[in-house]
């Protein structure tokens, strides 16, 4: 017979400490609130990885920065994907990696590796100062964290 596990509560979590060694609570379907000897916890979600059938697990962060709700939650979206047999890790991963590569494509991004390529080094730097302060001023404000994909002639001639 499957052991029953009783969903955790806020008290419980409050008041739980670890002595000698990590202390696991289970909140049942792979939520796992891991408290460490140094009395810090964290929240897990273990599963089985759709991709090699072993066992894994992934942190969602501390507590109380993530409360229990929120990692509920996060489980709950976790076991919709793996039911679509997409390991969450490798999803939360591409996702990260989506939001930087949309970091990196602003213009204030690009204007700032332009100011640092080599053709930069080619200017004088009073030069370089003026452009990159009036690009500062009149620009960067309206469409620094604009994509350089959206940024088309009709939206600069509305600045």
């Amino acid at each position: 017979m499957p052991k029953i596990i009783k969903r955790l509560t806020d008290n419980q979590i409050k008041n739980s400490r670890a002595n000698d060694k990590n202390l696991y609570l289970r909140d049942g379907n792979g939520l796992v609130l891991i408290v460490c000897k140094n009395n810090i916890k964290k929240w897990a979600f273990k599963y089985t990885s759709p991709i090699t059938n072993r066992e894994t697990s992934m942190t969602l962060g501390n507590y109380p920065l993530v409360s229990l709700d929120e990692a509920r939650s996060e489980r709950d979206e976790y076991i919709k994907l793996l039911k679509q047999k997409i390991d969450p890790q490798i999803y939360r991963n591409s996702e990260q990696q989506k939001q930087l590569d949309k970091q990196r494509t602003t213009f204030k991004y690009v204007m700032n590796e332009w100011y640092n390529s080599s053709y930069c080094k080619k200017l004088k730097p009073r030069t370089l100062l003026k452009k990159r302060q009036s690009l500062e001023k009149h620009i960067v404000p309206f469409i620094g964290n604009v994509p350089i994909q959206e940024i088309t002639p009709s939206r600069v001639i509305e600045l």
